[in-house]
């Protein structure tokens, strides 16, 4: 947390990521005021997880449960819950927007103050590597790190007077139909564990493709129609050229 007179909280979108969801919203309550966490449509217990986490952080985490299969939806309920926060009594002074697979690295806010009107904060990946199939602590056991990203690896921070449609991904917010000038805040970094284990990839794998058919060639182009993972090999490879095209 910054001090007691700002607030910084988060929403942070979950789906069938019970293997990591409670570490992550643990790790991001010691750095943000509070979370609201999007589930959409969990089948592999977040749902419990989330409802014991509410309980405990009475106050500081709400759940909200959907579901969406589309890009559309994906940008009315992610902006639907973004104008919620931001125009709540107690409205965040900065809104950071996570995946359940990030985990905020900062000793301070202090640079958020720094970003200029009528622009948002960037806070970069830091991409991690599995290094066997059956890790139990993602952030103590995974960690090697990528040396590269690819372009677009970063995160929008949104202060409080800027407005706007937060687009896929939540890399970036456009308004009136342009994309809201940015700036990279250097102090801080999210550590990103998109690739963890097959079963989890698989599924992201498969609900990427049935969540593109629909699309743009643009969208998910890094998940879509690609063979499912079946050894470590594989399992590094993904996570090395997560996110990249192919001719990166």
């Amino acid at each position: 947390m910054i001090n007691k007179n700002n607030l910084v909280k988060a929403i942070m979108m979950s789906g069938n990521s019970a293997d990591i969801l409670e570490s992550s919203i643990r790790h991001n309550l010691t750095k943000l005021d509070a979370i609201t966490v999007i589930d959409n449509n969990s089948t592999d217990g977040s749902i419990e997880i989330l409802e014991k986490l509410s309980i405990e952080y009475k106050g500081r985490l709400e759940v909200v449960y959907t579901k969406y299969s589309n890009t559309k939806d994906y940008l009315i309920t992610t902006n639907l819950f973004k104008e919620k926060i931001k125009t709540a009594e107690l409205a965040p002074d900065f809104l950071f927007c996570l995946d359940a697979d990030e985990f905020i690295h900062a000793k301070n806010f202090d640079e958020l103050f720094s970003i200029p009107d009528n622009h948002v904060g960037l806070i970069k990946w830091k991409c991690y590597i599995p290094n066997k199939l059956d890790h139990k602590n993602y952030p103590l056991e995974m960690t090697d790190q990528r040396s590269k990203e690819p372009e677009y690896a970063y995160k929008v921070i949104i202060p409080k007077n800027v407005n706007g449609i937060l687009m896929l991904g939540s890399h970036c917010i456009h308004y009136n139909d342009k994309r809201i000038p940015s700036i990279e805040i250097s102090n801080m970094y999210l550590a990103h564990y998109p690739v963890r284990n097959i079963k989890q990839i698989n599924r992201k794998i498969k609900f990427a493709t049935e969540f593109a058919k629909n699309e743009g060639k643009s969208q998910v182009f890094h998940l879509r129609n690609i063979k499912e993972i079946e050894s470590l090999e594989e399992l590094i490879n993904m996570a090395v050229n997560y996110g990249f095209k192919k001719n990166d």
